[in-house]
C-alpha cells in the first residue's frame, strides 16, 4: 500500500526525477521513523492517511527549490497565447 501511495503522489505533486529521488534519499536517511510508521500502520483503519500524512512533509521539502510562477510570468503567458491565437485567425477575449 505504501508504494501505490506513494507513486500516486508522485503523479499528484508532479515531481520531477530528482525530486523523486531526494524524497527517497529522504525516506532512507530515517529508517526509525519509517519503521514507526509501519507498526503504527498495523493497527490503523486508516492507512491511506497515515501514509499521506508522514510522506507529505517529504514531498514539500523536495518542492521547495522549484520556481514559483510570478505575476510577470502570467503576463507573458497570457501575452504569448494571444499572440498565437491571433495567428491562427482566431478572436479571443482577455
Amino acid at each position: 500500500m505504501f508504494n501505490a501511495i506513494f507513486v500516486n503522489m508522485e503523479i499528484e505533486y508532479l515531481l520531477t526525477a530528482e525530486e523523486q529521488d531526494a524524497v527517497i534519499s529522504q525516506l532512507d536517511s530515517d529508517k526509525k521513523s519509517l519503521r514507526k510508521l509501519q507498526e503504527k500502520l498495523v493497527s490503523s483503519k486508516e492507512q491511506e492517511k497515515e501514509i499521506r500524512d508522514y510522506l507529505q512533509p517529504l514531498f514539500e521539502k523536495a518542492m521547495r527549490s522549484r520556481k514559483r510562477v510570478t505575476e510577470r510570468d502570467m503576463k507573458t503567458l497570457t501575452e504569448n497565447l494571444v499572440e498565437i491565437l491571433k495567428e491562427g485567425d482566431r478572436e479571443i477575449e482577455v
